[in-house]
């Protein structure tokens, strides 16, 4: 297996992670927030996590155009998962395209951006690690949203 091919199943397993958290999951579940600064939803850090992955290698890695709204990606509520699962099939397959086009010499080329200088290998290396970051996030919000569901249908009153 190439370093491009391991990268890019390493990186994919990332994302499947966050995806299967979506699953099964009511829109209140995914829109849920937990009580503390700074935190997202599970569906915010979804979105964020699926935006990111393109950027990194579409964008970053391949020099590929990207239309990406940060800001967008944390403010997505309602519905399903149904719209992100399908967002994240579209750029699985926008990202194997373009890390299969790859010369594997662009591992060790600039590929400075305004955010930095990197080489090619920096960038799947910062894509992985992000994503692995997003997904046990999501994994936490996930069984946090679950469990709350299941504290409050316990202490609710019953029905008269």
């Amino acid at each position: 297996m190439s370093e491009i091919a391991s990268f890019q199943r390493r990186l994919f397993e990332e994302l499947d992670r966050i995806v299967a958290c979506l699953k099964d999951m009511s829109p209140e579940q995914l829109d849920w927030v937990p009580p503390a600064e700074g935190a997202n939803s599970l569906r915010a850090i979804a979105s964020h996590a699926i935006g990111a992955a393109e950027a990194h290698v579409v964008a970053c890695l391949a020099k590929q155009d990207v239309a990406r709204d940060r800001a967008a990606e944390f403010a997505v509520r309602g519905g399903d998962g149904t719209g992100l699962i399908e967002r994240y099939a579209a750029v699985r397959e926008r990202i194997g395209s373009a890390l299969g086009e790859l010369d594997p010499a662009i591992l060790d080329e600039d590929r400075s951006t305004s955010w930095g200088a990197f080489i090619g290998r920096d960038w799947l290396i910062h894509a992985t690690c992000h994503a692995a970051e997003h997904a046990g996030q999501a994994e936490l919000m996930r069984d946090m949203a679950k469990a709350l569901e299941r504290h409050v249908a316990d202490v609710a009153p019953p029905d008269r």
